[in-house]
């Protein structure tokens, strides 16, 4: 195999694996995108929490919430809650407050994720969880409200594609349901 091939194969393999997972994931991201819009419209705020390699997708999804994608819009308040353990859920608990919505971003659940779902329970916070379940516990620990988006199982750069596609429509979506127009 040549190296034109070789690179061939991943554009391949990620056209393949977004027509796969459009059916299961626009649902999900549909819901995902008016839970969050709820919660700014109510003068809430978006929190964000990633853990691992996802802090570097978390950051991206902030910036294009507070700048946009494709088209102009007012910037939306969110902020991301930073650290593992007790250092993301003090803040957490300092600052949700009712109307606020948690995102949570992760490869494989951790217990700073278990932990935060938990608080976000105990305060009546919206929850989005966007992450691969790979034994198929964590998810079902979320409340009637909150807004699964799973990720099916992939190699983690394959992962982090489809984390970052998944997160780029989570906020055309969002732009949508507040604009009230497909751009």
């Amino acid at each position: 195999m040549d190296l034109i091939e070789h690179l061939t194969e991943p554009f391949l393999f990620q056209s393949a694996l977004l027509q796969e997972t459009a059916p299961a994931l626009a649902a999900p991201c549909a819901a995902a995108a008016e839970i969050l819009a709820q919660s700014l419209l109510q003068s809430g705020r978006i929190l964000v929490w990633a853990g691992g390699p996802e802090r570097a997708l978390a950051e991206l999804f902030l910036h294009r919430l507070w700048h946009g994608l494709d088209r102009e819009r007012p910037p939306v308040a969110a902020l991301r809650l930073e650290g593992e353990g007790e250092a993301a859920l003090r803040p957490f608990t300092a600052l949700a407050q009712p109307g606020d919505a948690l995102v949570l971003l992760f490869a494989r659940p951790s217990p700073t994720a278990t932990a935060l779902r938990s608080a976000a329970h105990e305060n009546g916070i919206a929850l989005v969880a966007l992450g691969t379940d790979v034994d198929g516990t964590w998810f079902d620990g979320l409340a009637g409200g909150d807004v699964p988006v799973e990720l099916p199982e992939l190699p983690p750069s394959r992962h982090g594609e489809l984390m970052l596609f998944t997160l780029d429509l989570l906020v055309e979506a969002l732009d949508a349901v507040l604009l009230g127009d497909f751009a």
